[in-house]
């Protein structure tokens, strides 16, 4: 490249989705070239992401909000002892000249220099050039986040997700590697599909929305498609690939373990969900062979609602609520008894505290509850129990406990 401004201007319009293919090649090859070439890029593209977590306000504190984004991350870097003379400082000037002028501080001081740690630190220590093959993003317990990628996908990230993607996305292909939740607002590019690695399955799109639960912990990986049209790609238990085409409204279970998943119409007599009506159109997919599962949903959004301020939880146990409490939340749920897990909550949680929630729960099922720091201990409230049983009899839109 002729020059370093030539070369930072190259780049903004790389990560803003401007580049022309002679360009993208252009900056491939300068990339090839050094170890300290792939560095800069990967430490620019961590800036550019975090610079877009910000929203724009009030013009009046955009100079405010430009310092402090510079100084947040400057610090972090400050404290990595090999790292004393990275070029992160050009590197803020070009994407605070390019995108901060727009924008101003509406995550906290804190919250912008723990971002910037959580991009910039393990990677920049080692410095070897296989740390910089994929770019990643996390949202740890405790917190969600929305990142935005090269090509204007828009991801939202639950608590404890994490997605990866190359060096070179958006160039060749689009592939996202995912372990976790994340809802997708995807950029329409019919020449590139979007795909979602999860497990051992591609999941294949264009212009869409829809959202993907993967954590390993769990066994199995929801997709659940709110508009356009997703292909889910994998292999059977005989290692024979398989296509599904999925339609709005939509919702595919597939179960990485060895457990077959039941015939969806005999699952229907047998366990009636409230807001789930199975598929009945016939499938060539056999269950005992592919461990998927697909079912319309009336209100698909409910898979969805963590991402929003109204979280809208429907007919959960609370064993698996319990886990999702623990991720969002940061806290640890222990159970004292088994029975307690066996009732089940509907209910909204709109920007409530844990202890609200416990409150909530605790007058919405029989379970009294134990807060020690982030230690929650639920018990089965015995008091509760009879009035909890009789509210079952009259009214079977609740869900019974298991026997």
């Amino acid at each position: 490249m002729k020059d370093e401004k030539n070369r930072n201007d190259l780049i903004v319009r790389y990560l803003s989705n401007e580049c022309s293919q002679e360009e993208v090649n252009e900056l491939l090859s300068w990339i090839k070239e050094s170890v300290d070439n792939e560095r800069y890029l990967n430490d620019f593209r961590y800036t550019w992401i975090a610079s877009h977590q910000l929203k724009p306000v009030d013009s009046g504190k955009i100079e405010d909000a430009t310092v402090e984004f510079r100084n947040r991350i400057l610090k972090s870097f400050r404290d990595e002892k090999t790292y004393k003379n990275s070029s992160v400082v050009n590197i803020l000037r070009v994407v605070s000249k390019r995108f901060l002028k727009y924008a101003a501080i509406v995550l906290t001081a804190f919250f912008l220099g723990m971002l910037a740690k959580s991009f910039f630190g393990n990677k920049i220590q080692s410095g070897k050039i296989s740390d910089y093959k994929y770019f990643s993003f996390e949202s740890p317990k405790g917190s969600r986040s929305i990142a935005t990628l090269p090509d204007g996908t828009k991801v939202w990230l639950n608590a404890s997700s994490k997605i990866s993607y190359s060096l070179d996305y958006n160039v060749v292909e689009r592939i996202i590697l995912l372990e976790g939740e994340a809802y997708f607002d995807v950029a329409t590019n019919p020449s590139k599909p979007f795909v979602v690695k999860a497990s051992n399955l591609n999941i294949k799109a264009f212009g869409t929305m829809f959202n993907v639960k993967a954590y390993p912990e769990e066994n199995q990986v929801i997709t659940t498609l709110l508009e356009g049209k997703v292909t889910i790609e994998g292999t059977d238990k005989t290692n024979k690939k398989f296509s599904l085409q999925m339609d709005p409204n939509q919702c595919v279970t597939y179960n990485t373990g060895n457990k077959s998943v039941a015939d969806p119409k005999q699952e229907a007599t047998n366990k009636k969900v409230d807001n789930i009506s199975v598929d009945k159109e016939k499938s060539p997919l056999k269950p005992t062979v592919i461990p998927l599962e697909k079912r319309t949903l009336v209100e698909p959004e409910i898979n969805t609602s963590w991402k929003d301020e109204r979280w809208i939880i429907a007919n959960e146990d609370l064993e698996s609520l319990s886990v999702m409490l623990e991720r969002r939340f940061n806290v640890n749920i222990r159970f004292i008894d088994e029975e307690s897990k066996a009732y089940h909550f509907t209910g909204i949680i709109e920007n409530e505290t844990i202890e609200q929630v416990l409150k909530i729960l605790s007058l919405t099922v029989p379970v009294k509850y134990n807060i020690d720091r982030n230690n929650v201990e639920l018990v089965l409230n015995d008091k509760l129990k009879n009035t909890y049983i009789n509210a079952l009899k009259s009214n079977s839109s609740l869900k019974p406990i298991s026997n």
